[in-house]
């Protein structure tokens, strides 16, 4: 009995699958000439079966994490699985103002500020603002993004559950969103923004936002029996920061001015470098981050339990812990674990700092995100700053003789370079002296190389295994390099 194979799928084996099934049925037609009619239509056949199959290929691997490539489908999977994305972050700093005059200054909350940084513009913000001491300086902090002041969502609500409302500006941080509904029509009502409405009861004033994959924030409220519902013809705003993420994660004295005119003998005297400022999270973070706080089940016992949560944080990008038990362990009260909470950095490998301080929002926010999910008897604390090991490595290359000195130079810098970046290193990271060797032979142009240094500290002898501690986080040091041979003019 004839019968067609229906695993075929590619255009090659679904036309020899055709024209098998054609010589059964119709043995008179032999011509296979391509320009017989026939032989297009089965051409035409086999190509629309490609297509159709590779269709049906992708929307199949859409439906699970481990090969969905859409962050539609993703962010989908996402909210199936009751996992909240990270949403941007503003990198946080300070600015250091100094008073020339004979009284008190305040700075209020929402005073912008305008930086310079590789021929772009930045805008910053005051959060609660601060006061200059009379002939005296004072730091303030501030908050990298544009301010959006009082954007009217709607000027008559509908009164329906869950409304939803998109902000007229991408790139918005979550943390800066405020809400404010006219519920008596001359008085602003502020709601609480939380991360989730299913932990909300009726009557409590709040919303949730959601970043669509298209890169666009919605505000949600709530649908009454999770969450108040403003009422039937509220005018409805909201006040908030559009940031640039990672590239908002400034160096020092990038601060230029005010937005607006300064306060009267005000000046700005420096700025520190800025630093916490991430995108959104990416769909690859998603796909290693969902299966991960899935298997935590929401509640913080094993290490990777305090880390996953620990990374659903805004601002924070890498983590780790350390455990503490006195006499008589958790049951006993005794035990403590103490989060360390690492904020992205854009000048990771041009800094000279050996540390990051934790800002005290980070702290607080990781430790209200961890403390109710830990075991009863575990105190939660968050570090108050993250130690950066340096690794000095020197060497000797020899470049070969059809090579550019200068440029191989360059491209064994990069490679250094990439090896300690930031996003590629981690807390307690074994490195290797063969692997420095490796990843230097690998450029093009190394003919071999000796290399003198490899150590944390200057006068160690040559290392062959540099293991950082647990608690801290690989920094390139110092990087001295000889190059021999090779073209020295180009």
């Amino acid at each position: 009995m004839a019968h067609l194979d229906f695993a075929v799928r590619d255009y090659d084996t679904i036309k020899t699958d055709l024209l098998a099934r054609a010589q059964r049925v119709f043995p008179e037609w032999t011509d296979r000439d391509p320009s017989d009619f026939g032989m297009l239509l089965v051409d035409l056949w086999a190509s629309m079966g490609d297509v159709l199959h590779y269709y049906i290929d992708r929307a199949a691997g859409e439906a699970f994490i481990s090969t969905a490539q859409q962050r539609e489908s993703v962010l989908a999977l996402a909210n199936l699985m009751d996992y909240t994305p990270r949403s941007r972050s503003s990198a946080v700093g300070t600015v250091t103002l100094s008073n020339t005059g004979g009284a008190s200054v305040g700075i209020l909350p929402l005073t912008e500020f305008v930086a310079r940084y590789d021929s772009t513009t930045y805008h910053l913000y005051t959060e609660s603002g601060g006061y200059v001491p009379a002939t005296s300086t004072s730091n303030i902090v501030l908050y990298e993004g544009a301010l959006y002041i009082e954007e009217v969502l709607t000027t008559n609500s509908n009164g329906q559950p869950g409304q939803r409302f998109v902000l007229q500006n991408e790139n918005v941080v979550g943390r800066s969103v405020q809400v404010f509904v006219y519920e008596d029509g001359v008085t602003p009502v502020s709601y609480q923004r939380i991360t989730r409405l299913a932990t909300a009861v009726s009557g409590d004033r709040v919303f949730t936002t959601n970043v669509t994959a298209d890169g666009a924030t919605e505000i949600v409220f709530g649908t009454s029996l999770n969450g108040f519902v403003p009422p039937t013809g509220s005018k409805v705003t909201s006040t908030y920061a559009s940031s640039s993420g990672a590239a908002g994660n400034l160096p020092s004295n990038s601060i230029v001015g005010f937005k607006e005119s300064p306060p009267e003998n005000i000046n700005i005297q420096s700025s520190s470098a800025f630093s916490g400022g991430v995108d959104e999270e990416s769909i690859t973070s998603l796909k290693q981050s969902i299966p991960s706080v899935i298997s935590a089940q929401n509640r913080a016992v094993t290490r990777n339990d305090f880390v996953a949560l620990a990374l659903q944080v805004e601002g924070v990008a890498k983590a780790t812990i350390s455990f503490a038990a006195s006499m008589g362990g958790a049951s006993a009260g005794n035990a403590s674990v103490t989060v360390y909470p690492q904020a992205a950095r854009s000048d990771f490998l041009t800094t000279s700092d050996t540390f990051q301080t934790v800002s005290t929002d980070m702290r607080t926010n990781v430790v209200n995100a961890i403390q109710p999910r830990a075991l009863l008897g575990v105190n939660v604390y968050a570090a108050t700053q993250i130690n950066w090991q340096n690794v000095n490595v020197s060497a000797t290359v020899h470049v070969s003789d059809r090579s550019v000195s200068a440029w191989v130079q360059r491209d064994v810098e990069v490679a250094i370079d990439e090896l300690f970046d930031f996003d590629n290193v981690f807390f307690g990271q074994r490195i290797t002296l063969g692997q420095v060797y490796r990843l230097i032979l690998n450029v093009p142009g190394v003919d071999y190389l000796t290399i003198e240094t490899f150590d944390e500290s200057p006068g160690t002898a040559l290392e062959t295994n540099i293991v950082i501690n647990e608690l801290m986080l690989p920094k390139k040091g110092t990087v001295a390099l000889t190059m021999v041979g090779g073209i020295t003019t180009s």
